[in-house]
């Protein structure tokens, strides 16, 4: 009995850390399963002849399908530019991936290279454009070879200004849009900050491909004559840095720096300056506007109102319940507390928790008295470093 409670525990703790991150996961198997039978071989698309390749231009969204081994799979390409070098992403929906960043970038018209996933998983596409304007060529990975085929977003002519935009914090550089009405301004601001896990800046959600929460709410906001600024997560996207070592401190400067941009724009009012905050980064905005009172306003869309063990006990104690446990609960509530909390977390009566910004140390962390004492290993570990500091 106590073995099958201690397996529930189990369970649930791992269910609930894939809810946290599950949507973004890397992809790093081949993009098609190997198979015995490859008989059915494709066809790749001739070169496009007769075309003015040098009318198109990469920047922008491209929706198509990959296909390989009598399959087909969606991908949407997002291109874009920095400065003369090109960046992209790619995503595929039917697999739950967003955000994958696209490398080794290469537009010589007709001709278009990009690849994606580090070796020995790399997938390479190599195509020309097409007579109308589309995008068509080779796909392989891991031996496989199929085709692949991009055809050009239709974008709807917007009644505001799009840019792609970068800032800094310290050696990390955040890449985002910036979409800013039509006029000279200057106008309201609002940063959006995305919730737990890697997000990019259109919040997209691998469960539900095509859904991008912060761009309808910046092109419902920038049509009501509101600035709006989102960016990729550190680690995702077009930003640098690494999201899987970073805590809701390295999160809470990010979006500083992100507020502190904005202010220093001649188009935006930088007294109506505010952050809106979906669940994690709730938080976050409630800590930038704590240490800056020049923050004109917060919006939290389901932020915590709890500590973040006291959220994840609750997750837990939930999807136990629908896995069986009628009570949703466990027997022994200590030893289930201390599978989501570090042993040496502060009591009320100790170090006072402020939203996750106190960072564990390498060595341990203190605890009442001023004495120190060594986390459990196996918690420290196994727990990315954005996640121990959300529990604190």
């Amino acid at each position: 009995m106590r073995l099958r409670r201690l397996m529930w525990i189990t369970v649930a703790t791992m269910l609930a850390t894939v809810m946290l991150a599950a949507c973004t996961l890397p992809v790093t198997l081949p993009i098609a399963p190997p198979v015995t039978d490859t008989t059915d071989t494709e066809s790749v698309p001739a070169p496009a002849v007769d075309v003015d390749a040098t009318a198109v231009t990469l920047p922008g969204d491209w929706d198509g399908r990959i296909s390989i081994l009598g399959q087909e799979l969606r991908i949407i390409v997002h291109f874009s530019e920095d400065g003369d070098a090109l960046t992209g992403t790619i995503d595929i929906p039917q697999q739950g991936a967003v955000g994958i960043p696209l490398e080794n970038i290469a537009f010589d018209a007709p001709a278009i290279h990009f690849e994606m996933l580090p070796a020995p998983s790399t997938a390479v596409f190599e195509g020309t454009v097409q007579a109308d304007g589309s995008l068509a060529g080779s796909f392989s990975q891991s031996g496989y070879e199929g085709t692949f085929s991009l055809a050009r977003v239709a974008t709807e002519d917007m009644p505001y200004r799009v840019e792609d935009v970068t800032f800094a914090n310290g050696d990390v550089t955040l890449a985002g849009t910036l979409t800013l009405p039509e006029g000279d301004g200057p106008f309201p601001s609002v940063l959006l900050v995305s919730g737990s896990g890697p997000q990019n800046r259109d919040e997209e959600i691998a469960i539900v491909p095509g859904y991008r929460p912060f761009a309808v709410i910046a092109d419902t906001l920038t049509r009501q004559g509101v600035a709006v600024l989102r960016y990729d997560d550190r680690g995702v996207g077009e930003s640098t840095g690494d999201f899987a070592t970073a805590a809701l401190s390295d999160f809470a400067a990010d979006a500083e720096a992100g507020w502190a941009y904005l202010t220093q724009r001649d188009e935006i009012d930088a007294a109506q300056v505010g952050i809106f905050g979906h669940s994690e980064g709730g938080q976050v905005a409630a800590v930038v506007a704590g240490r800056n009172p020049d923050v004109d306003f917060i919006v939290l869309m389901a932020g915590p109102g709890e500590r973040g063990d006291k959220v994840l006990n609750d997750q837990i104690r939930l999807l136990m319940k629908a896995g069986g446990n009628r009570r949703g609960k466990s027997p022994k509530r200590s030893n289930f507390k201390n599978l989501v909390t570090p042993p040496c977390a502060p009591t009320p009566a100790g170090t006072k928790w402020r939203a996750g910004l106190r960072k564990e140390s390498e060595d341990g962390c203190h605890v009442d008295g001023g004495t120190q004492r060594k986390p459990n290993s196996v918690w420290r570990a196994s727990t990315p470093s954005w996640r121990r500091s959300w529990r604190r």
